[in-house]
């Protein structure tokens, strides 16, 4: 993509023409609001703000910088680029360094610009004073990020003025709170009965009776460039209120009346000139000659503007102007009824004029516009940049399917980033099979162009892409075979492409279950695509490298990459900005959902039921969540946190609708793998046992091997519910073998509580206690506590027998959390403090019956001592006497 360029002419303050118009009220009424770090101008268009916020800035005492924004200017780079061109115009020695960050390789972040802005505005004794004039342009998210920043940590002597149609998303009740803001709107600027009378009498030399300017007024409801209008047609009327009648306050009709009425009483030549000039945004004379074949374009341009067709001046010396936005439309709208011939010409020499002088973006537009194709065509090469993160996606997916199907189609490089450009705006899409049928077409024919041609790099991107799209379908073996044949022909050293491949590469490792590959992979798309700059392989490697700590049973160090991959898309707006944009113009956030949704899993496990219900709603506020079947917290965390106390939805109405949103074979397989685990929760094993003989009975096909895990447990706790713990312990022993060999503590954890369920059914009391202080001894680190509290109470007499021999004091303080958590909610609040393992074996000698004494003596340890702890034990257990604290602990599963 060619290097940014900014027009000095949006710098500069316009003209203004003092008989123009005199509002001496709202001047000094906008002096009077300088303490305020930011003044906004917000009305709808043709209420003077622009002329108020020029006049105001001539009176000035101290230089006053000035932006014209453009709709370029909604790209961040160009933004800032643009602003501090604007201000360089007053403040030469301003923002040296920023223009050289912003012209390297790889962009700096936009809030590290704006913080050394700051810096630099703060070393300023005088006023600094910023307008930045159609404010309503700017959409982008980022931008307004750092105007937020500028405002709220700006000096006091900066002072920021915007002219906006409408309010921005900026946090205007906050700084109205807090005294940060100043505002004029339509009630200020509109002008009343004395400033519209005077001004018809300037502009018309018309004097209207009262009852005509009221009705006038009450037409135009005060907007300026109505009540221009209306001036300009009352000129030479006799009667004015002939005129009245056709006017109207509503924006349409104003763009009917200037094709009806205003150009009809201009010059031949100059009608005729400024509709074709009508195509262009920004009018220049060697522009307009070029596009018009008018040599006098000059003076065609000054004659328009001294007749206030509503023609602005960019520059003092009036050699670049722009139409009104509203007149410009109406005299498209004629052009296109009138001279429709003519259009396909004036856009095509407009195209090849703005090309000459490299305004790409424009003369893209104007190309595609006059259907000069493959002109069109070569200048989109030109613009996509080599590094493509820099590409505008959702304006290159626009112009490339603005192209001929079958100009796209007949060039490699077209066709791949037609496709490329499908993939990253439709990422939410991409199962869908229409969609994907289009991108896999383009891609093939992308291919072959390039075999034909030896380009083996564009074979491996070709490779890439049809890795992501076959991951996406639900297809994980062709999603892997893909990232293997790219890897097999990118270089090694490449920095563009080889992390996408590998990203998919540790995709396909953590289907499978290797962990240890997926951690080598992941770790080197990330290291790659952070050099490199591309935000969805930086967001996909660090939510991979967290799945693989997740499984190994590592929580604390599974959320960290987990919030990285978040901290990624807060750290790096401007890329999202470029590379994660759908076609609808939305940001897309799949990638932060999936950290989110993880996070969630994260809480849950460690029994933050809150915190995992609050992450989750977050994540699906987003917009709906397709869970990537791969991720270990599937749909069951979903059903999990339905089945807690408080939740706002049914876990039978969350699966309702999972079932009839599932699409790809493997969705509809999580669906009914979560069906029959909640059927059998609720004790209908009918349905599960239909379920896993339509399990045993299919093909097994290919499956992630999370989902495979948890098939197989919900057999075996299906076996147990059936009385045939004995074959529940044949399948977990052959689970746990398995989990061992992965590495997957995640599996091994669940494996562990199910052989202690399963033993303790056969009567194996020693060999139930050894699977549990097993699965104990692996949770506790991590504080996964959920695992034992979800099966209820049948872990709790194990837990309670358990606890006294513990002798590692935070595996007490754990399995101890452990009851208290799973005792009924009447006695939580006796059991906010627990028993010390010396306490234990006091209470257990005090079940058996021992004095005092005997109790000193056993444990060697003074008889003060001893009566310490049977103190201790009766207020822990908030009773009077041993015989009341026996029957206590008893209940409590103590004893």
């Amino acid at each position: 993509m060619s290097d940014l360029t900014i027009p000095i002419t949006k710098c500069l303050v316009p003209p203004v023409r003092t008989h123009y118009l005199d509002r001496t009220r709202l001047l000094d009424h906008m002096l009077a609001l300088g303490p305020y770090p930011l003044v906004l101008l917000s009305a709808t268009a043709g209420f003077g703000k622009t002329t108020l916020l020029a006049s105001w800035a001539r009176l000035q005492q101290s230089p006053v910088a000035w932006l014209q924004l453009d709709a370029l200017d909604n790209d961040p780079a160009r933004f800032w680029l643009s602003l501090l061109t604007a201000m360089r115009v007053c403040w030469p020695y301003l923002g040296e360094s920023l223009l050289a960050q912003l012209n390297a390789l790889q962009p700096p972040l936009l809030l590290s610009l704006a913080t050394t802005l700051i810096n630099e505005i703060a070393q300023e004794k005088q006023n600094i004073m910023l307008v930045l004039d159609d404010y309503h342009i700017v959409e982008n998210p980022l931008i307004q990020q750092v105007i937020t920043f500028l405002v709220e940590h700006a000096p006091s002597h900066f002072h920021l003025l915007l002219a906006s149609r409408v309010d921005p998303d900026l946090p205007l009740a906050r700084w109205r709170f807090r005294g940060l803001l100043g505002e004029l709107r339509t009630s200020e600027l509109r002008l009343n009965a004395v400033e519209a009378a005077h001004y018809v009498q300037r502009v018309a030399g018309q004097v209207l009776s009262e009852e005509t300017l009221n009705r006038l007024l009450e037409r135009t409801e005060g907007w300026i460039a109505g009540m221009q209008l209306a001036a300009l047609s009352l000129r030479g009327q006799a009667d004015p209120t002939s005129v009245l009648p056709s006017l109207s306050g509503k924006q349409r009709f104003l763009l009917d009346y200037v094709q009806d009425e205003i150009l009809a009483q201009q010059a031949p030549e100059v009608r005729h000139f400024l509709l074709r000039a009508s195509i262009l945004e920004r009018l220049q004379a060697d522009l307009c000659q070029a596009v018009l074949s008018e040599p006098n374009s000059q003076m065609l341009l000054e004659q328009a503007e001294r007749s206030n067709l509503f023609l602005v001046a960019l520059d003092e010396d009036r050699q670049w102007f722009r139409f009104h936005t509203l007149f410009r439309e109406a005299l498209l709208a004629l052009l296109c009824e009138q001279e429709p011939e003519t259009l396909p010409g004036l856009h095509q020499r407009a195209g090849i004029w703005l090309a000459e002088h490299e305004q790409l973006h424009e003369a893209i537009n104007h190309l595609l516009t006059a259907q000069d194709y493959p002109t069109a065509a070569q200048l989109i090469r030109r613009f996509i940049s080599p590094q493509h993160w820099r590409n505008e996606y959702r304006t290159l997916l626009t112009w490339l399917e603005w192209l001929p199907r079958e100009e796209v189609l007949a060039h490699p490089d077209l066709s791949f980033w037609w496709a490329f450009s499908l993939i990253l705006t439709s990422l939410h899409r991409l199962s869908d099979p229409g969609l994907s049928v289009t991108i896999l077409a383009a891609l093939q024919q992308a291919e072959e162009g390039f075999r034909a041609a030896g380009n083996v790099y564009g074979v491996g991107q070709v490779h890439t892409m049809r890795m992501i799209v076959s991951a996406n379908q639900g297809d994980f073996s062709t999603s892997i075979e893909e990232a293997r044949l790219a890897l097999d022909v990118l270089p090694a050293h490449d920095r563009q492409w080889r992390y996408r491949a590998l990203a998919g590469a540790a995709l396909g490792s953590v289907f499978h279950g290797d962990l240890r590959a997926a951690y080598e992979q992941a770790q080197e798309a990330l290291t790659l695509s952070t050099a490199a700059r591309w935000l969805p392989s930086m967001q996909d490697a660090a939510v991979y490298l967290g799945e693989v700590y997740l499984r190994r049973g590592e929580l604390g160090q599974a959320a960290s990459y987990f919030r990285q991959s978040q901290a990624f898309a807060e750290e790096y707006l401007h890329l999202s900005q470029l590379q994660l944009v759908q076609a609808s113009g939305l940001r897309l956030n799949h990638y932060d959902r999936m950290a989110l949704y993880c996070l969630a899993a994260i809480a849950y496990a460690r029994n933050e039921i809150d915190e995992a219900r609050s992450t989750m709603q977050n994540a699906l506020k987003q917009g709906p969540m397709v869970f990537f079947p791969t991720l270990t917290p599937g749909f069951l965390l979903q059903l999990r946190l339905a089945l807690t106390p408080g939740s706002p939805v049914s876990a039978r109405t969350l699966l309702q609708q999972h079932v009839t949103d599932a699409k790809l074979p493997l969705e509809r397989r999580e669906a009914n793998l979560a069906e029959a685990w909640l059927a059998l929760k609720q004790g209908n094993l009918a349905h599960t046992q239909r379920w896993a003989a339509q399990l045993l009975a299919g093909s097994d096909g290919d499956y992630p091997y999370i989902r495979r895990c948890e098939e197989q447990l919900l057999l075996a706790r299906l076996c147990l519910a059936e009385g045939r713990a004995d074959e529940a312990l044949a399948q977990l022993s052959i689970l746990q073998a398995d989990g061992e060999a992965h590495e997957h503590v995640t599996v091994l954890l669940e494996t562990l509580v199910l052989t202690t369920l399963a033993h303790q059914a056969l009567g194996a009391s020693n060999l139930a206690q050894g699977s549990l202080r097993e699965a104990l001894t692996r949770a506790q680190p991590e504080e996964n506590l959920r695992l034992f509290l979800d099966e209820g109470d049948a872990l709790v007499p194990l837990l309670a027998a358990l606890l006294p021999d513990l002798q590692d004091q935070p595996l007490h303080d754990f399995v101890a959390r452990l009851l208290s958590a799973a005792m009924p909610a009447q006695t939580s609040s006796d059991l906010l403090e627990t028993l010390t393992p010396q306490e234990t074996r006091v209470l257990h000698l005090l079940a058996a019956g021992f004095s005092n004494q005997q109790i000193a003596e056993e444990l060697v340890i003074t008889l003060v001592t001893a009566k310490k702890h049977v103190s201790n034990i009766l207020g822990k257990l908030n009773v009077s006497s041993r015989t009341q604290a026996l029957a206590q602990a008893r209940k409590r599963g103590l004893l």
